[in-house]
């Protein structure tokens, strides 16, 4: 009932009113209802998926940013020695 109160189903309809063919506003809030459908899908599957792929594989991606951020600082640290800066 969250969308009673805004003024999409309103701005949906405005566009139904100027069509000839009361067939053509039928097919045009069919599309948009899919529409909004395949988008509340869609931005609804992402970050279960985003999930799903850190569950899995994200301790491996930590270790590996750790590990990367660790050999850069003792690269950098022993650069700086070496150079005398």
């Amino acid at each position: 009932m969250h969308g009673m109160r805004a003024p999409a189903p309103v701005l949906a309809h405005l566009p139904v009113s100027q069509f000839g063919s009361p067939w053509i506003g039928i097919a045009y809030l069919v599309l948009v209802g899919l529409g909004v459908l395949a988008a509340m899908m869609i931005f609804g599957g992402l970050p279960g998926g985003l999930m799903t792929w850190l569950r899995r594989w994200g301790d491996g991606v930590i270790t590996a940013l750790r590990s990367g951020v660790a050999v850069g600082a003792i690269s950098l640290g022993a650069h700086m020695l070496y150079v005398g800066g």
